[in-house]
């Protein structure tokens, strides 16, 4: 069974499990008023079986990640944007806050703004991943605290 590792970052906000099915997990987000920030992704039922929304007429970008062996990419949050990974080969560290954990194909990861993160591939080959981006993407809204490169 596929797994889905969960973060939150420490507001006044609930992550609810909203069901489990076939190894994915349905997840919403709910911040201080309420309000609903986080519904993805949305399970949409047909005759011939379902399929996986993560978005639907809303400001993202989507892009697929590839990082070679032994690499990482920055410390760093945003300010302006959530992500949502989405891991398409096993071999991946993905550290959110303080908390590190390993990932594998199929692992869904929702990141809020404002929350450190960083992929790392510690596996042997090409570390795949899909990143949905919630809110206008900038490539200045980031601020980095560790990068091996010399970016920070």
């Amino acid at each position: 069974m596929k797994t889905a590792f969960l973060w939150q970052r420490i507001y006044d906000c609930r992550l609810l499990v909203v069901g489990l099915e076939s190894g994915f997990i349905n997840l919403k987000l709910e911040i201080e008023n309420r309000k609903l920030i986080m519904d993805r992704p949305r399970i949409i039922e047909r005759p011939w079986g379902r399929y996986r929304e993560y978005a639907r007429n809303e400001p993202c970008t989507v892009w697929i990640v590839e990082m070679k062996p032994g690499q990482a990419g920055s410390l760093q949050y945003h300010e302006n944007f959530d992500e949502l990974w989405v891991m398409l080969t096993d071999g991946g560290q993905v550290q959110i806050a303080d908390e590190v954990r390993q990932v594998r194909a199929g692992d869904e990861i929702f990141i809020p703004r404002r929350t450190k993160h960083r992929l790392s591939n510690h596996g042997d080959g090409l570390l795949r991943m899909m990143e949905v981006v919630y809110g206008q993407m900038s490539d200045e809204d980031k601020v980095r605290y560790e990068d091996k490169y010399g970016r920070a």
